[in-house]
């Protein structure tokens, strides 16, 4: 390779263009939710403890294995890949297009963001390879997530900054898009929430000392406003898409917009549902009653906003329209789901139990999986200037759908049949079939991606139509490395 090739590539990926950086977070996405995928189909088989004879090692005699496996493809999916495409990637890419400006307020720190990530995948990678070493376990995944929270400070500052101070002239807060707000509201909460695991990691790392109370403690303190941080984003995109193909307004959208900010200052009290249960478990089932509503509520109205705006338009079925449909389907699920835990009035006992385990993949993992491909679909010709053909986008997307309902609807029914343990029964065959076919949908997808950027199918600076109204939709696509000739000047 060239001096001048080398300096190129590395300059390229060095560049603190907004979107350069988007593309570098979308690309790790792409790489991690490949292995994530693999790793939960494997682990998918060895709960159900069968189909894993071309595997060297067995699970059920080696614990330690099965450990990791569950460990790391939670970890892959959640931190490296729905947080970089929705937090990083996404938000990267569209916010200053959106509000009319060049870049983010700090472009270096932005990068500064980006490049913490892979010391961050090393440290937690190191971290799983020493599952049987507890103390070096400990130090190794406190570092990493101590330099992930880094990375997820710096971002939230600098979307927070960038919203609020450089909106072009006439893009009031009352004129921001929905995804616009769900970032800035999801940004102030995660500001609250990550600096507060931040101080309790740098205490249990000078301490020397951490027990499992203490990190559980940590984790669950952390993660409870980080679901929100991850959802909040997810619902910004379905809205963007919405009203794209409805061709109008969501319905009361003033109202959705106060629901978003609700659920974010909401979900900074319910991680208290944790301190009782280790320090007062006898009354985790009536605070877990009494606080659950206060979310489930405002998600409940920004569903029926969607709802009301698709009755009340007659809307083009594109295929982010179909992934947005499936994201207010899985949704849905999650909030019933939810429902169902509330009402067996032990839902604090139920963390190792199937249905919880379906309850926390239908309202985190799926959901933001679902919107990812949303608005990757959605904003793929924008990115790229090309776009996908239309049959394998849908055979995605119809493979994913029935794989992962496949997976987890049979936990559900086998929980309000009374069955707790259900990997050796017909419902756990079902489920293993079910990850069978969300693991076509991956290949489909790793299709559909080549197959695009070899056939260079060119995509219209605007290919939704008169539906599309927000600013980057007003650019050409891909947009010119300086983006705005002239600062957009808002009037409606």
């Amino acid at each position: 390779m060239s001096e001048h090739v080398k300096r190129s590539f590395f300059s390229s990926i060095l560049n603190p263009d907004s979107r350069t950086i988007g593309t570098l977070y979308l690309v790790l996405a792409i790489v991690a939710g490949v292995i994530g995928a693999i790793f939960s189909f494997v682990l998918r088989l060895a709960l159900n403890g069968t189909g894993l004879a071309f595997l060297p090692v067995s699970f059920s005699s080696d614990p330690v294995l099965l450990s990791f496996m569950n460990t790391a493809h939670a970890l892959i999916l959640v931190f490296f890949m729905v947080m970089p495409a929705l937090v990083g990637g996404f938000a990267n890419w569209f916010i200053p297009l959106m509000i009319g400006t060049h870049n983010v307020a700090f472009p270096r720190a932005n990068l500064l963001a980006f490049l913490l990530l892979p010391l961050t995948i090393v440290l937690g990678f190191m971290a799983l390879l020493s599952i049987g070493d507890e103390s070096r376990f400990k130090f190794l995944m406190l570092a990493s997530v101590f330099v992930g929270s880094i990375s997820f400070i710096i971002s939230f500052v600098n979307f927070i900054t960038t919203i609020i101070t450089m909106r072009a002239p006439g893009l009031t807060l009352s004129r921001l898009p929905v995804f616009v707000w769900s970032v800035l509201v999801s940004s102030f909460l995660g500001l609250v929430s990550v600096p507060a695991m931040l101080a309790a990691l740098t205490e249990l790392i000078m301490s020397g000392s951490t027990t499992v109370g203490q990190l559980s403690m940590m984790v669950w303190f952390f993660s409870h406003p980080q679901i929100y941080v991850l959802l909040l984003p997810a619902f910004g995109i379905v809205s963007e898409i919405l009203v794209t193909f409805c061709k109008r307004r969501l319905w009361m959208e003033n109202v959705v917009i106060a629901a978003m900010i609700f659920i974010g200052a909401i979900s900074l009290v319910l991680w208290m549902n944790d301190l009782f249960q280790f320090e007062k478990p006898e009354i985790m089932g009536h605070y877990f009653k009494v606080a659950l509503p206060f979310v489930v509520l405002p998600t409940a109205f920004i569903i029926l906003s969607w709802l009301v705006t698709l009755l009340k338009s007659r809307f083009e079925f594109e295929t982010p329209m179909l992934w947005a449909m499936g994201f207010v389907f899985i949704v849905l699920m999650g909030q019933i789901s939810a429902l169902q835990l509330v009402a067996t009035g032990n839902a604090a006992n139920q963390w190792n139990q199937s249905a919880f385990v379906a309850h926390f993949h239908y309202i985190l993992s799926l959901s933001a999986v679902f919107a990812i491909f949303a608005g990757w679909y959605y904003w793929l010709p924008k990115m790229t200037g090309y776009i996908c053909r239309k049959s394998t986008m849908q055979v995605h997307f119809w493979s994913l759908f029935i794989g992962v309902n496949a997976i987890f609807l049979p936990q559900h029914l086998n929980q309000l049949s009374g069955g707790i343990i259900f990997n050796q029964n017909a419902l756990g065959v079902c489920s293993s079939l079910g990850a069978l076919l969300a693991a076509v949908s991956v290949a489909v997808f790793l299709f559909g991606l080549a197959e695009t950027f070899i056939m260079k199918r060119k995509a219209q600076d605007n290919p939704w139509g008169e539906g599309a109204l927000t600013l980057e939709w007003q650019l050409p696509s891909p947009p010119n490395k300086d983006v705005w000739e002239k600062v957009p000047v808002i009037t409606k």
